[in-house]
């Protein structure tokens, strides 16, 4: 990404650290631990040394709006403090990423919740309607650990045909950590064998 851009400007840094794709900016779930932006992050930063300017990112995750400061003028031993008055540069800060208003965004919030929601389900044993199921597979298709978890859900409650499905589609997505690709191809052939 730093090779697309001859002079990387603050606002071109603010879209590199915001990217919530996979080498080749292809899908790989939003959340993902191989993408810069694992919409996970409290904050960013993005210095312009040369010139004593810092851009702070306000939330969520990067996303909303990078307030400018100057350095210079904040760090002045002359200066006096006068706390009713916003230190940061307004007119220099960096627009909010669109992202925050997409559909995908939304999803990705109703994702969060309902991992939380299958996560429980699976450690306490305890039952989930399909519609749960599909809700939670709709609100991030790309991210493999969607799949794995349902997956998981269904082996739990011994219904292997379909947790077999799942493992096989999270094994088609872009896998986080070799433990965690070797975890999904342990279940596959398991549950291969069971079915078998």
């Amino acid at each position: 990404m730093l090779e697309e851009s001859p002079k990387v400007t603050p606002e071109i840094a603010v879209d590199i650290l915001r990217n919530k794709e996979g080498l080749g900016d292809t899908e790989i779930g939003y959340g993902n631990e191989k993408a810069l932006n694992q919409l996970l992050a409290h904050h960013g930063i993005v210095f312009k040394p040369e010139d004593l300017m810092v851009w702070v990112s306000s939330n969520p995750y990067q996303l909303g709006e990078f307030v400018a400061y100057d350095l210079k003028e904040i760090f002045t031993e002359d200066r006096k403090i006068d706390t009713s008055k916003s230190l940061s540069k307004s007119n220099q800060n960096i627009k909010e990423d669109s992202f925050l208003y997409s559909e995908a965004y939304h999803n990705y919030e109703k994702y969060r919740d309902l991992e939380e929601m299958v996560s429980n389900a699976i450690a306490q044993e305890t039952h989930l309607d399909n519609e749960v199921l599909n809700e939670f597979e709709q609100s991030n298709p790309e991210f493999w650990e969607v799949h794995y978890l349902i997956g998981l859900y269904n082996y739990n409650k011994g219904y292997d045909a379909v947790a077999l499905k799942a493992f096989e589609k999270a094994a088609s997505k872009e896998i986080t950590t070799i433990p965690n690709k070797e975890e999904v191809e342990r279940y596959i052939r398991k549950l291969k064998r069971r079915l078998n």
